[in-house]
């Protein structure tokens, strides 16, 4: 049957539950496929379109092909003289997709763009030659900016990490995988979990730097984290940490002072979430939470204690369950790290980083402070130290 033929079958049924009833009535021995394909027919349109785009019979699909200008010559050369094309591509630069463009004009092009190019259906979500490019102008944009700057391997990862969590939390309810696809997410205003890492790993890889994908369950909701090793020398940190930007992800951040005179943070408050003798002081700026950046591996299980790990990805980019790896995690057992980041390790981050992304110098010890307070809960004024470090690093420059 061909996918057409199954949208005319599976139209017979309103919901999923009718189609396993006549499924089981017929002793179906392929339930978990045409449920599966039914899900994606009826809630996940352009992965449907995808697959349908993937087997029609004048199709040229080419892998394993790294110079655009091979697969150029390829199609040309092509005998059947079809005008429909399927690349299967990793990653490639804005010049060579401008290239593509131009010398395959009137072909009809899409592209794969996933890590490992997964067998399964729901991961082959296609994209335009124009997504992609859309896709490099954005990662080739902030790649320029990081690798302009003299910046140790941590800094490079905050100024990544306040690159993706700047992207606000949307989901897609008609088509899931938009917002779950690098190449689709950047060039349009939906984001999960799944394409905050998807999206911070990506440019993490083309700095030179390796993290990999935790799925987990928390509180019975599916979720993407981060795990990577780390090795700082001039910070003098090394060891395995883990990322979650989404949960430090834009949000509106209400900094108020309860009738005892005490601060405290909101995030995303609703008006009943407020006491009487609150008084709202200001909202904090939206990339100002740090609570889930490199969390030492070792503590994973008291920073997450209702999250379940289901399956990590591999060093060879395969997802899969591996049971001492994730029990390591959810019971302690990782090793722990050279050392842990102390106050003026914060205070060095945030200063280069924040003059980096453009903030006011004569405002930054007092979002430094802020900082502090936000996420670690230190309150006390910690001025002179910080008026220290940007001592410290100014005269840096200067020697």
């Amino acid at each position: 049957m061909s996918l057409v033929d199954f949208e005319s079958f599976y139209d017979k049924f309103s919901t999923k539950e009718e189609l396993q009833e006549y499924l089981e009535e017929k002793k179906s021995t392929k339930m978990a496929f045409h449920l599966k394909a039914f899900d994606i027919y009826k809630n996940q349109r352009r992965t449907w379109e995808d697959l349908k785009y993937s087997q029609i019979k004048d199709l040229i699909t080419i892998r394993d092909k790294d110079n655009i200008k091979d697969i150029i010559d390829i199609i040309k050369k092509d005998s059947t003289g079809s005008k429909n094309v399927l690349l299967y591509l990793d990653n490639k630069t804005y010049e060579d997709m401008n290239l593509l463009l131009s010398e395959l004009e009137g072909y009809n092009v899409k592209i794969c763009y996933t890590k490992n190019h997964s067998k399964e259906v729901n991961n082959d979500v296609l994209c335009t030659p124009e997504d992609f490019i859309g896709m490099r102008a954005a990662i080739d944009y902030y790649k320029d900016i990081i690798e302009g700057e003299d910046l140790s391997t941590i800094e490079k990862i905050m100024y990544v990490y306040d690159v993706v969590k700047s992207f606000p939390y949307e989901e897609n309810e008609e088509d899931p995988m938009i917002a779950r696809n690098t190449a689709l997410v950047l060039n349009n205003n939906y984001m999960v979990c799944l394409a905050y890492c998807k999206l911070m790993q990506q440019i993490l890889k083309e700095l030179g730097l390796y993290a990999r994908l935790l799925l987990v369950t928390d509180r019975g909701e599916k979720h993407a984290r981060l795990i990577m090793n780390v090795n700082d020398e001039e910070y003098g940190i090394k060891g395995l940490f883990v990322f979650d930007p989404t949960w430090d992800s834009a949000k509106k951040i209400v900094k108020y002072m309860n009738k005892e005179g005490k601060i405290g943070y909101k995030r995303n408050p609703e008006e009943s979430s407020y006491e009487e003798g609150d008084k709202i002081l200001e909202e904090i700026d939206g990339l100002a939470l740090y609570l889930n950046f490199m969390i030492p591996a070792c503590n994973y299980k008291k920073v997450y204690p209702n999250s379940k790990i289901e399956k990590y990805e591999t060093k060879d980019n395969v997802i899969e369950e591996n049971p001492s790896i994730i029990k390591g995690l959810e019971e302690g057992l990782a090793p722990k790290p050279s050392r842990l980041f102390d106050k003026k390790t914060y205070i060095k981050l945030f200063y280069k980083l924040k003059v980096l992304e453009g903030f006011p110098k004569d405002k930054i010890v007092e979002q430094i402070n802020e900082l502090l307070r936000l996420n670690f809960g230190i309150v006390t004024d910690n001025t002179k130290l910080i008026n220290e470090v940007i001592e410290e690093e100014t005269n840096k420059k200067t020697m």
